[in-house]
């Protein structure tokens, strides 16, 4: 279970409520801070849960591309000194 701490005085909860819709409830809450720290930290805590509970999504895997080898050189020879 995860959970969400905040210190009170500076952060509180400004309203909150919830949606049903079928089997799924959606609850919505709402936090107010004058903190910067403690906006940081709540934050930081709900990425971490959401991390923790979203498997790690993997790139597709596309095929390697073939590249072509290149024409074998002509194997020319060279005579010095002969003339046509």
């Amino acid at each position: 279970m995860t959970g969400i701490y905040w210190s009170e005085g500076e952060t509180n909860i400004k309203k909150y409520g919830a949606t049903t819709s079928g089997s799924k409830t959606v609850i919505r809450v709402e936090i107010e801070t004058s903190d910067h720290f403690a906006a940081g930290s709540i934050l930081s805590s709900i990425e971490r849960a959401h991390a923790a509970q979203t498997p790690p999504t993997r790139p597709p895997v596309r095929p390697t591309k073939r590249t072509k080898l290149a024409a074998p050189l002509l194997q020319l020879t060279h005579r010095s000194g002969e003339e046509d």
